[in-house]
């Protein structure tokens, strides 16, 4: 049985199966939703548009439901240690949860806050609409959207940093960082 309670948690040295599949599950959503987004804001309005809106939003709220979920999980785990670093790397791979978690936060409240500010209702598939928390307010809207485009961008970089340095340690330092987030070792 501790077995078992170790697979799922995570350890000093590795990521257990519930971190592992969050970050995968969620890495899968995050880019489809910025793929998404870019293709959604080249589009002519339309119905299918608007359609696509009322996908995004749905989503957003998801990932957002789940960002907190990760978030709790996060704290209450043990995080494996650092890979020893030259300092800059070291401060770097420090910063860069935090970073990452506060720009993941950004994006859909500010997503919300510019919906609202627009007069537009969130329907989660229909099953639930958040309640109103921002009334009709295009100047907050503006900027809503100007803070949610700004941040996409910004996560956009993340990501790829993200993904050239789990590559970096994987095949160029050979130190199975991305391993370690991949399966159990």
């Amino acid at each position: 049985m501790m077995e078992k309670q170790r697979y799922w948690r995570n350890a000093d040295n590795q990521w257990g199966l519930v971190s592992r599949l969050l970050h995968w599950v969620m890495a899968i959503f995050i880019i489809g939703m910025l793929a998404g987004g870019l293709y959604m804001a080249e589009l002519p309005n339309s119905p299918f548009k608007f359609e696509l809106y009322g996908i995004h939003k749905a989503i957003g709220i998801f990932i957002l439901l789940f960002l907190i979920f990760r978030l709790v999980w996060r704290i209450s785990q043990t995080i494996p240690t650092l890979l020893r670093l030259p300092q800059p790397q070291q401060f770097l791979a420090k910063i860069s949860a935090p970073l990452m978690y506060l720009v993941l936060f950004i994006m859909p409240l500010s997503g919300i806050a510019m919906s609202q500010a627009g007069g537009h209702p969130i329907s989660v598939f229909g099953w639930v609409t958040l309640p109103e928390m921002i009334g009709k307010n295009p100047e907050l809207g503006k900027i809503a959207a100007t803070i949610h485009q700004t941040t996409a961008w910004i996560l956009i970089a993340l990501i790829i940093m993200h993904i050239l340095a789990a590559f970096y340690h994987q095949f160029c330092r050979k130190d199975y960082l991305l391993t370690r987030m991949w399966k159990k070792i």
